[in-house]
């Protein structure tokens, strides 16, 4: 067991983090103002900059900022008290308490350090990192993230991310808002990915290594709206903000033995499966049940399946869904891959995959 410091351990990446941190064993302190980010577990210890901490912290896993370009440029002071002087104090507590740091940085300084505050100040704190591991020879490793979405992503305010925002906007039935022409294109990674590589980070004794945390693959944001397959409204174009990101991860791969295991096309599918599904749910055409089995049926949609499960088969063996979803609010679904049947409370007994094809397909 080890005894991690995570900064910003309630936002987005951060409690995803802390998630796996506890799950791992580790017991993980969290310093947070709860100002971008609100998740809390009973299960971490929660402290504050100038708190005492135990004599003895393995590793400072340093997320907190103020992680967005926009909100920079009418904020310069208090994004550079933010990411670069936290950024400091982040390296002075893990000197003080002979422990590693993992730095959370951003492609954005690919771009142009000195495009917007955000940038620059994310590029400051890389360098604050380099001085105390050539200085202090304070082991440390450079994160650089692009594009993140997944659990607990931010959907709506200054701080949101694109992801983010298309979902809600699709839930919501809403166009969903692309800024420029849409053919600026970016690397999006999943956050559960982004979590193995900050742990792998951890690992070993690094000096300033910089570790790119992407997919190597890149879409444009109007391919990315397109995968939502609904309505797209475009708005004017931001300053500051990069054209193209691609990440270079061949040399993450090579140290830290870690890729990318989500893609960004299953992850929208399953958005987009989930969403027919409550329609359905809520008395639409009983026809979309049938085109989502008969999609989960022809291999269509894996990353989909579990979800297609708990509430497509209710939907077909207990009369409705929406019937079934009011009865057993806990989805009382079982799912068996041993004999590849499926168990409803409500329902007499498990239910035959081959019956079911019989059923769909006649």
């Amino acid at each position: 067991m080890q005894t991690c410091l995570v900064t910003g351990g309630a936002g987005f990446i951060g409690s995803n983090l802390v998630d796996a941190l506890i799950r791992d064993g580790n017991e993980v302190i969290v310093i947070d103002d709860f100002s971008t980010g609100h998740y809390k577990t009973n299960k971490a210890t929660y402290s504050w900059w100038d708190s005492k901490f135990p004599e003895k912290i393995d590793v400072v896993f340093h997320l907190a900022a103020l992680a967005r370009i926009q909100p920079s440029f009418y904020q310069p002071q208090k994004t550079y008290d933010v990411n670069s002087t936290l950024t400091m104090k982040a390296l002075d507590i893990a000197m003080s308490h002979g422990a590693r740091l993992v730095y959370a940085g951003s492609s954005s300084v690919y771009h142009d350090p000195f495009a917007n505050p955000y940038s620059y100040t994310k590029w400051l704190g890389e360098q604050h990192c380099l001085l105390y591991s050539k200085l202090y020879k304070l082991p440390c490793a450079i994160a650089r993230f692009f594009n993140v979405y997944g659990p607990r992503q931010i959907e709506e305010g200054e701080f949101s991310t694109v992801i983010g925002i298309f979902e809600k906007q699709y839930r919501e039935n809403k166009p969903l808002t692309v800024t420029g022409d849409g053919e600026q294109r970016r690397d999006f990674t999943h956050v559960k990915d982004i979590v193995r590589g900050l742990i792998a980070m951890s690992k070993s004794d690094w000096h300033g290594d910089i570790f790119n945390l992407g997919t190597g693959t890149n879409y444009s944001i109007n391919e990315v709206a397109d995968l939502f397959q609904t309505e797209k409204q475009y708005l004017p174009k931001r300053p500051g903000e990069a054209q193209d990101t691609l990440a270079d991860i061949s040399y993450t791969k090579e140290k830290l033995a870690w890729e990318p295991t989500i893609s960004l096309r299953d992850y929208v599918n399953e958005v987009v499966m989930k969403k027919k599904i409550v329609d359905v749910s809520l008395g639409t055409k009983q026809v979309k049940v049938w085109e989502v089995s008969k999609e989960w049926l022809e291999g269509k949609t894996d990353g989909a399946k579990a979800v297609l499960l708990e509430v497509v088969f209710a939907s077909d063996f207990v009369l409705a869904c929406k019937g079934a979803q009011e009865r057993h609010p806990e989805k009382n679904l079982r799912i068996s891959d041993g004999n590849h049947a499926v168990e409803c409370e409500a329902n007499s007994g498990p239910v035959e995959v081959d019956a079911l094809r019989k059923a769909i397909y006649g």
